[in-house]
């Protein structure tokens, strides 16, 4: 079977690389850890 592999979102990516610069806003930090939560949920279900 072919497995097409799993992309981070750029929305994603995004957020990841300010919150490693700056303090987001609680509603940007809350959608950034909703983000990257369901990235690796997906991650470990393609396993």
């Amino acid at each position: 079977m072919i497995v097409k592999s799993r992309v981070e979102s750029m929305e994603l990516q995004i957020l990841r690389m300010l919150n490693a610069r700056m303090n987001l806003s609680p509603k940007e930090y809350s959608n950034y850890l909703y983000l990257e939560k369901g990235y690796e949920g997906e991650v470990i279900f393609d396993r």
